[in-house]
């Protein structure tokens, strides 16, 4: 037991918040700082329910718990992750911030570095949760928590160890299992990947997730129909469950049949719970319209997706709309129509009631947008000075992957100019996950002579597979014809 931390909550919130730290201190765990026992229950309940995807219902266990206590500050960190809108991320984590000045350590070095990586400052968020792990190594969720900013920094093997020391500290802690699929996955090992999977269907049987994570394994490396299997197991299990909707259309999409995905998004639509569920069938739609080469289609899917932010004047998820409008122009040839959107997603979230640092990593953000504009109208002096400054202000941020956005606009420049060499080397520090990038790492190996290059990095692109991505939706047909051409 750490009787300074013990001693520290006794004095701040009373004798109950001491009973309730004292057992899960006393247990190596991070403390769950409340005044209220009920609350507690209700948090774990909604925790496990989050923590197997199942969001939607999650939210009125972590209401019920705030209701109980509302100055339960890890009670509203979940609230905020789990609510599904930029608007409700932000209110309640900010909320969370103010409350876990009366939390233990542990608690507030998760709270913080969730509203650091809300915020952009990468190195920020992983400097709190590598605290977290090393006051409470024995704790399965600080060690994930931090998994999960190496695996969103693309570090995928330091991902794996981290959700491996987890499994060690809890055998049966599923979402270890989960995530420890897909840093195998990512990192090439599908064999691994596969292993990862199978246990976490074996520890929770009755929940829709492990089979749409399995699915999601198969429908990437071109196992389709046995993908539209588990998604159909993973929704006889739970119906509502949007995310095997969404591999089902996906895969759909790569047999070419972007028609019959539109069905899959309708029922979807149908049966949507919240207007996450509908944006989610809204963007497969927009998607599979540029599949179709119908941008005008598209367009009109992402404008009802943008008026469902609008209705509530979430202003985060109406920029990520209008950016996503801009970038379908842009690739359509509008580069006027793709510049307007771009300002007005740079203006929407300048003018909000957001706070300071989302506003700046939106300013971040439009120095990308700006290069790729400026490039696209030959002006390449303009379009390196604003990636330049996104590289900088990229670096001071720890923020990996802004600065591999970075190399991705000088990337893009240097294509533009037709500089193959100077392209070459940008997009090999750019995204590789992004399947628009491993496209424009293969023209540039064609632009230099180099066809087996260009053929592998051309196939890679035509045969990305996952999820539906815009990326992918733009260049998947493009890819597949180049291809056939080799």
């Amino acid at each position: 037991m750490r009787v300074t931390r013990v001693h520290r909550l006794a004095g701040l919130a009373g004798s109950l918040v001491f009973f309730v730290s004292l057992i899960l201190a006393d247990s190596g765990k991070i403390p769950i700082t409340t005044r209220s026992d009920e609350a507690r229950k209700e948090f774990i309940a909604g925790r496990s329910l989050f923590e197997n995807l199942k969001r939607k219902e999650s939210v009125p266990h972590f209401q019920k718990a705030l209701t109980l206590d509302p100055e339960f500050a890890l009670a509203s960190a979940y609230l905020a992750l789990s609510e599904g809108t930029a608007r409700a991320f932000v209110e309640n984590l900010e909320r969370a911030a103010r409350l876990a000045a009366h939390a233990s350590d542990g608690e507030r070095a998760l709270i913080l570095g969730w509203q650091a990586g809300g915020s952009g400052k990468v190195a920020l968020q992983r400097e709190h949760w590598e605290t977290a792990a090393r006051l409470y190594p024995q704790d399965e969720r600080a060690l994930t928590q931090l998994g999960t900013h190496f695996f969103g920094q693309q570090e995928y093997a330091r991902a794996a160890e981290c959700f491996k020391q987890a499994i060690t500290v809890n055998p049966d802690y599923a979402q270890a299992y989960n995530l420890l699929g897909y840093s195998h996955r990512f990192l090439g090992d599908v064999a691994a990947a596969e292993n990862a999977f199978k246990k976490y269907t074996t520890l929770i049987p009755d929940d829709p997730n492990p089979y749409d994570s399995y699915a999601e394994l198969l429908l990437k490396v071109g196992r389709l129909d046995e993908a539209v299997t588990l998604y159909r197991k993973a929704l006889s299990i739970s119906p509502n469950f949007s995310n095997s909707h969404i591999g089902i259309a996906a895969a759909l999409m790569y047999q070419d049949k972007p028609a019959e995905a539109r069905v899959e998004m309708a029922a979807l639509l149908a049966k949507a719970q919240d207007d996450t569920d509908r944006r989610q069938a809204m963007f497969v739609n927009a998607l599979s319209y540029i599949e179709e080469g119908k941008t005008e289609d598209a367009i009109r899917e992402m404008k009802q997706q943008y008026a469902l932010g609008q209705k509530i004047n979430d202003a985060g998820a109406m920029s990520g709309d209008l950016v996503a409008m801009g970038t379908i122009q842009l690739e359509a040839g509008n580069i006027s129509a793709a510049e307007e959107l771009y300002k007005k997603a740079f203006e929407v979230v300048q003018k909000s009631a957001l706070p300071d640092a989302v506003k700046s990593l939106n300013r971040l953000g439009s120095r990308y947008t700006s290069a790729v504009v400026a490039a696209a109208k030959g002006e390449y002096d303009a379009a390196l000075r604003a990636a330049d400054e996104l590289s900088r202000s990229a670096d001071s941020l720890g923020n990996r992957n802004q600065v591999r956005l970075a190399h991705e606009a000088r990337g893009r420049i240097a294509l533009a100019r037709n500089d193959y060499a100077t392209a070459l080397n940008e997009l090999a520090n750019a995204s590789q996950l992004n399947p628009y990038n491993l496209y424009r790492i293969g023209v540039a190996h064609a632009g230099l002579g180099q066809h087996e290059k260009a053929k592998a990095f051309i196939k890679a692109a035509a045969d990305f597979s996952g999820l539906p991505q815009l990326n992918y939706a733009l260049i998947r047909h493009k890819a597949q014809t180049m291809l056939a051409g080799m």
